[in-house]
């Protein structure tokens, strides 16, 4: 899964709130990371970057994002 972020203003607490999303620490820390990147970015990358997150956290936190129109996923092809 390849994510990209919706243009939006940089206020990460009031984005959340405005989506009626809780603004948790790891919702906040990744949407914070996705607004400062250029391109899209995969679902690994965040893995990556978040080495001491639990993995289904930040999958959920995407998952949340994208239901609530944060992001959007790219289909990417398939997986190796």
């Amino acid at each position: 899964m390849t994510l990209a972020l919706h243009s939006m203003p940089r206020d990460v607490d009031k984005i959340l709130h405005q989506r009626s999303d809780m603004p948790t620490a790891m919702r906040l820390i990744v949407l914070e990371t996705l607004q400062k990147q250029i391109a899209a970015v995969s679902l690994q990358d965040l893995e990556t970057a978040f080495a001491k997150a639990d993995r289904i956290t930040i999958y959920r936190t995407l998952k949340t994002f994208e239901e609530n129109r944060l992001v959007h996923s790219i289909e990417d092809g398939p997986a190796p």
